[in-house]
């Protein structure tokens, strides 16, 4: 029941989840060649084709990764041990149309192996780097389709197989059928890219030369280099980001490099602990740095000013005086003479308004009459001493005047 089940899922492939899939591609992809009601290569190319450009990727690394886990046995050993020696023999940089038959017909560990077992590999090493290696190759064109169309089965030998492939390949240069993959970057942690591509370790990331105390003369500022400076001081793993900013900036080597190529070393040994994805150029052979490149030639471009010769005068403009809230008057002369208009009628202008008078009156809310008060100064003032006081003080009354009369004065109070 359960082989049932599985026979129904492979003939029906193209329809099954793309998880279905991968299960598929991990745990049965022998079944899966060895179905006879379905041409597996073309159940996954229609399974591939039925979806658009910018999720095939994503299906493809999917795919790619569960074979790479299969365990199922091959001249006892697991699929997944013979595509690992397929990526280290056949880097994909280097790797060519008929890669996949020239490994599974003269490889030193193929030679003992069976034809149904050498087909099963072929058909397999074919899958994997026609169908799951991201960039994928594009499904429409004439020589890929033509490599795919051709059916592998144990019942040809192989020296008719290898006559009918190289007609295929012939037909189209191999430039032609490596330029029909979309695109030529792809992005894998450093440590991968390393083993498929081993040149990216001669790829220089600073200008000046490295000094390892190991060598007798200073090296070149490659990644391998560097990534053997960076161990040789911190070890092989358990690095943190403390540790690696440590290095970036306070290491022997370190310390002269300017900001672009200290931040492409970051990006370098943060890959290297923590694998994260690099963009791998596969036919340079390269690390892209371009999004750094371009980001640190605008900044510069930004920051570079034109240089100025010895003879050329510089003219210095004047500086414009900072703007505060409370603006001083200006200086006797400062300001531009302005035009005098005569005034229409100087009799209405009233100079403490600080606005221009409006066209329209303006109603002034009417206020009641203020009562108005007698000024405190009397209008005729007096100096003459009065002759009686209107209020006495207690126990005093006002005394008469003497009287003259010859030389006798009469001091004599007549009243009392």
């Amino acid at each position: 029941m359960f082989q049932q089940d599985i026979s129904k899922k492979i003939e029906n492939f193209s329809s099954l989840s793309d998880t279905e899939c991968a299960l598929i591609l991990q745990n049965h992809f022998v079944e899966a060649l060895e179905n006879e009601d379905s041409y597996f290569e073309w159940e996954l190319v229609s399974k591939i084709m039925a979806i658009g450009y910018e999720l095939r990727e994503f299906l493809t690394n999917l795919l790619q990764k569960a074979t790479e886990r299969n365990m199922q046995i091959i001249a006892n050993a697991p699929i997944s041990n013979w595509i690992r020696e397929y990526n280290l023999k056949f880097p994909l940089a280097t790797r060519k149309p008929d890669s996949f038959f020239e490994f599974a017909t003269h490889d030193p560990r193929v030679r003992n192996m069976n034809d149904k077992d050498r087909i099963s590999l072929m058909r397999i090493l074919r899958i994997y780097d026609y169908l799951l290696i991201s960039p994928p190759f594009d499904m429409e064109d004439n020589a890929v389709s033509a490599i795919l169309k051709y059916r592998l089965s144990p019942e040809k030998s192989l020296v008719e197989i290898k006559k009918e492939i190289m007609s295929l390949i012939s037909d189209y240069s191999s430039d032609q059928i490596s330029a029909s993959r979309i695109g030529s970057t792809r992005k894998i942690d450093l440590k991968s890219a390393l083993q498929q591509f081993p040149k990216i370790g001669e790829q220089t990331i600073s200008s000046s030369p490295l000094n390892i105390k190991s060598f007798d003369r200073p090296v070149r500022p490659s990644i391998r280099n560097w990534l053997y400076d960076y161990t040789s001081h911190l070890g092989q793993t358990g690095h943190s980001s403390m540790d690696r900013t440590s290095y970036l900036f306070r290491s022997e080597n370190t310390r002269s490099l300017d900001s672009p190529e200290r931040e492409k070393l970051g990006i370098i040994l943060k890959s290297f602990d923590e694998n994260t994805p690099l963009p791998v150029d596969a036919s340079r052979n390269e690390v892209v740095f371009e999004d750094l490149e371009t980001r640190s030639k605008k900044l510069e471009g930004e920051n570079k000013r034109p240089p100025v010769s010895l003879t050329q005068q510089i003219v210095q403009q004047p500086k414009m005086p900072r703007e505060t809230f409370i603006k001083p008057y200006p200086k006797p002369g400062a300001q531009e003479p302005r035009a005098e208009k005569p005034a229409e009628n100087i009799s209405n202008v009233r100079f403490a308004e600080g606005l221009p008078k409006p066209k329209r009156p303006v109603s002034q809310p009417s206020l009641p009459p203020q009562p108005q008060t007698k000024s405190a100064i009397p209008q005729k003032i007096s100096f003459a001493r009065p002759r009686k006081n209107i209020i006495q003080p207690i126990g005093r009354r006002p005394r008469p005047e003497p009287k003259i009369e010859g030389n006798v004065v009469d001091l004599s109070d007549k009243n009392s």
